[in-house]
């Protein structure tokens, strides 16, 4: 069974609504890195913002407790190459699908549980991610 491409691990931070900027530069201070994705997510009441470096991502999740209670369970978001792999591969490993590919303005995700319960959001970011990516440095 072949491995998952993985493009990027990123660590989920949780914040209120208005803590998105501070946020994002404090993770691009602490890491050398920089924002490379920032997007409305509307339908959910979100806003989320990716800071990825060479050695630490973090995705930026801002919204009041109600919109973020949904998500709080899950610890961190992996991007992927191809998200039509991750279930075949993880599931007869141990792992539980908890929600199947679903869109979302960047392209698609999904949600397991690896065995040890650790809950994961896998992405395939599409051409859609593109209109929310900054300018190049």
């Amino acid at each position: 069974m072949p491995a998952l491409t993985i493009k990027e691990v990123q660590t989920r931070i949780f914040v209120p609504p208005g803590q998105l900027d501070a946020t994002v530069a404090y993770y691009e201070a602490f890491t050398g890195g920089r924002c490379s994705l920032h997007f409305p997510f509307p339908e959910r009441g979100l806003e989320l913002a990716s800071v990825s470096s060479p050695r630490a991502s973090f995705l930026i999740i801002a919204g009041d407790e109600a919109a973020l209670a949904p998500f709080r369970g899950t610890a961190l978001t992996v991007l992927v190459a191809d998200i039509s792999t991750v279930a075949e591969t993880l599931v007869p490993l141990g792992a539980a699908l908890l929600q199947g590919v679903t869109p979302v303005p960047t392209g698609y995700q999904m949600r397991l549980r690896h065995p040890d319960g650790l809950i994961v959001e896998y992405v395939q970011h599409t051409e859609a991610a593109d209109r929310f990516r900054p300018p190049p440095a």
